[in-house]
C-alpha cells in the first residue's frame, strides 16, 4: 500500500530481522550492509529463516483471516506489519535457542556419560559445569526480557483490530508451547548441574574434614609423646608440611 510501502525491513536488538516483499539476494545484502553494527554477527551457514505469505485483498469483510502459512488482510499497514514481524522475529530468535539449548543438552549428556563410565564426578570439569550454568541463565534471561515472549504487543493491546493477527500468528507457530518446551530443557540442565555441583562440593567438604581429623589425631600424637618425654622430630615436621 502506498502508506505502508514497497519493501520493508523491521530490525530488532536481540538480532532478528523480518523483510517484506525483499529476494533473497537483497536480503543477504542489507544482513551483510548491517553486521557492522552488530555486536555479534551470525554467519550465514547458522542462520535460522523462516518464510510466510502476506496477501492483501482491500475488499475483505474481516481485517484478517489466517490460513495455513499464509495470513489475509484488509490492508497491510504500518501496525500489522509490527505485528507480523514481532511474532516472526521471536518464532525465529526461539529457533535459535533452542538448537542452543540443544547443544547445551549434549554437553550435559558428555558429562553423564563420564560419570557413568568412571563413577567419579571429579571426572567433569568443574569450569565447565560453571560455564553451563552461566550459559543457562543467560538464555532464559534473554528469552524474557529480550524477546517478550510472555507480553502482548503494545499494539495489540491498544488496538483490539490487531488482537486476531497477534493471536493467530503466535498459535500458528506455536510460540507458547515452543516457549515452554524450550523452558522444560532449561529447567532440567539447571536442576542436573546444580546437582551435580551440590555432590562435587560434597566430595570436598568430605575431603577437607578428613584432612582436619588427620591433623588433629597428629597433633594428639605428638602431645602424647611430649607428655613422655619423647621429641617425635619427624612428626613435627610432618605437621609443619601438612598445616
Amino acid at each position: 500500500t502506498p502508506q505502508f510501502g514497497n519493501k520493508h525491513m523491521v530490525i530488532f536488538n536481540y538480532g532478528s530481522v523480518v523483510f517484506f516483499n525483499f529476494g533473497e539476494s537483497e536480503a543477504q545484502q542489507l544482513l551483510y550492509d548491517l553486521r557492522p553494527f552488530c555486536v555479534e554477527p551470525i554467519r550465514r551457514e547458522v542462520q535460522m529463516t523462516e518464510d510466510y505469505t502476506i496477501i492483501e485483498r482491500p475488499h475483505l469483510r474481516e481485517s484478517c483471516v489466517l490460513q495455513n502459512d499464509l495470513t489475509v488482510l484488509r490492508e497491510l499497514d504500518l501496525h500489522s506489519a509490527t505485528v507480523i514481524s514481532t511474532v516472526m522475529a521471536q518464532t525465529v530468535a526461539l529457533d535459535s535457542y533452542s538448537v542452543l539449548v540443544d547443544k547445551m543438552l549434549d554437553e550435559f549428556t558428555d558429562f553423564n556419560h563420564s560419570v557413568e563410565k568412571t563413577g567419579l564426578f571429579t571426572a567433569i570439569p568443574k569450569n565447565d559445569l560453571y560455564k553451563l550454568v552461566a550459559k543457562n541463565n543467560a538464555v532464559l534471561i534473554d528469552v524474557l526480557s529480550k524477546l517478550s515472549l510472555l507480553e502482548r504487543s503494545d499494539i495489540a493491546w491498544r488496538m483490539p483490530q490487531y488482537v486476531h493477527v497477534w493471536e493467530g500468528l503466535r498459535e500458528e507457530f506455536e510460540v507458547e508451547p515452543r516457549f515452554s518446551n524450550l523452558k522444560y530443557k532449561l529447567n532440567l540442565i539447571q536442576d542436573n548441574t546444580k546437582f551435580f555441583l551440590e555432590v562435587m562440593h560434597n566430595q570436598k567438604s568430605n575431603m577437607l574434614e578428613w584432612i582436619i581429623i588427620v591433623l588433629i589425631s597428629a597433633e594428639i600424637v605428638v602431645c602424647s609423646m611430649e607428655l613422655c618425654e619423647i621429641k617425635p622430630t619427624w612428626a613435627m615436621s610432618l605437621i609443619e608440611r601438612l598445616s
